[in-house]
């Protein structure tokens, strides 16, 4: 049995190792000191409730959480240029649950994209759980990648004729044609796009707006390219769907985690004018890595062209090392990656899943590419101690934190911690 004192010391020791690490994993990202801080505050088992009194809104105790909440809302709204915005939702995965079942009914036909072509792993599992039957998108392929037929989903879409198409790239390097999709759905089709992944990306505008577009929603995940908590939001331009959203996702989840919203807060604050240049620089270190990557002898999927278009990258590690033996070595030293299985690329073994926001928004640039690049080399390729370059890691990772924003002070951070733990 471990005393208080000793998980402290594990919490804390957990924290020391992270400071000394480069995380590569494309479905995670590391918020702002404040933004953490935030659910470590009292909000963090608060509910939302609102009433009204001699005719204003009355929230008892939770007035601050309020306004912070419609904070959010307002911020989302602009930078996604929504009417509606629903942050009921916990999660990306929570988001499409609600989103699944505000669009069909038991029995109904929705469209999807394949896992073993990039799609959410869980999509069909939750629809079907859900009582809905699932058509997957159909693909073309090539060696190296592939990319949706649009003639053949046009064809699906009208000889089967479903209630909603759940657009979901979760192993996706390749913008979709968002503009194609929308012209051949039909009006009887809700549209949605699950931007969980390439959230940052849509707001720099660096890829498509899908409300701009006519899609019918879009949402999900804040904590991927999106550097906040873990949060998920719907956003919409047809108050029927927001209504009749907000009326479903009020009967599944009692509580909103009012202490991440209130870190949502702090991200959308801190990082306003922040996309477009993040998500750029993303975009040219992932490529600038793999290129490196590929001349030092690793298989890099994608389109010959270019490697990826967003913070998502795949490699094969093999002959040199196994994917997990891969992923074990590097850990070792000191960069996380994450082997996964996606059937397309190689049905029998797993690949290397990269991804670069979380180095990105810490503020690396090509020259600390080329340092992780050269790291994979020398541990997967020529097998040196992964100790060596644990410390060229942990040397590197002390030079970068997250951007400091004009509220993070010494002033504020001492009355933060006094309130939170004196």
């Amino acid at each position: 049995m471990k005393s208080p004192q000793e998980i402290v010391d594990l919490l804390i020791q957990s924290e020391e190792e992270a400071r000394r690490q480069i995380w590569l994993i494309p479905s995670e990202n590391i918020p702002s000191p404040f933004s953490r801080l935030a659910l470590a505050t009292s909000a963090v088992n608060r509910y939302f409730f609102k009433h009204e009194y001699r005719g204003k809104r009355f929230c008892p105790g939770s007035e601050i959480y309020q306004e912070l909440y419609d904070y959010c809302v307002e911020m989302l709204k602009k930078i996604f240029r929504a009417r509606y915005v629903s942050l009921r939702p916990i999660s990306g995965m929570n988001t499409m649950t609600m989103v699944i079942t505000n669009y069909t009914e038991q029995g109904q036909l929705m469209f999807s994209i394949s896992p073993d072509y990039g799609g959410h792993t869980h999509t069909d599992k939750i629809a079907e759980g859900l009582g809905r039957k699932i058509h997957h998108v159909p693909v073309i392929r090539d060696d190296d990648w592939f990319g949706i037929d649009y003639d053949a989903l046009e064809r699906d879409m009208k000889k089967l004729n479903p209630v909603l198409l759940y657009i979901d790239p979760m192993s996706v390097m390749y913008e979709f044609d968002v503009p194609r999709i929308r012209a051949l759905t039909p009006e009887n089709c809700a549209l949605h796009y699950d931007t969980s992944h390439i959230m940052s990306f849509v707001a720099g505008n660096v890829f498509p707006q899908p409300l701009d577009e006519g899609y019918t929603s879009m949402g999900g995940s804040t904590h991927k390219t999106l550097p906040g908590p873990q949060k998920g939001f719907f956003a919409t331009n047809s108050k029927e769907h927001f209504d009749r959203f907000e009326e479903f996702a009020g009967q599944q989840l009692s509580s909103l985690h009012a202490s991440s919203v209130l870190g949502l807060a702090v991200t959308l604050a801190e990082t306003v004018d922040f996309y477009e240049k993040y998500s750029n620089q993303t975009i040219a270190n992932a490529r600038f890595c793999l290129g490196l990557l590929e001349e030092a002898g690793f298989k890099v999927f994608g389109y010959r062209e270019r490697k990826t278009d967003c913070h998502v990258a795949f490699i094969d590690t093999e002959p040199h090392c196994e994917a997990v033996e891969a992923s074990y070595r590097l850990c070792e030293a000191n960069i996380i990656a994450h082997p996964i299985m996606l059937p397309f690329l190689k049905p029998d073994n797993k690949v290397m899943r990269l991804g670069f926001q979380e180095a990105t928004v810490l503020g690396m640039g090509i020259a600390e590419m080329q340092i992780l690049a050269d790291v994979f080399r020398r541990v997967l390729i020529e097998k040196e101690d992964p100790a060596e370059s644990a410390r060229t890691i942990a040397d590197l990772r002390k030079e970068f934190s997250w951007p400091t924003s004009s509220c993070l002070d010494d002033e504020r951070l001492n009355r933060f911690f006094e309130v939170l733990f004196k």
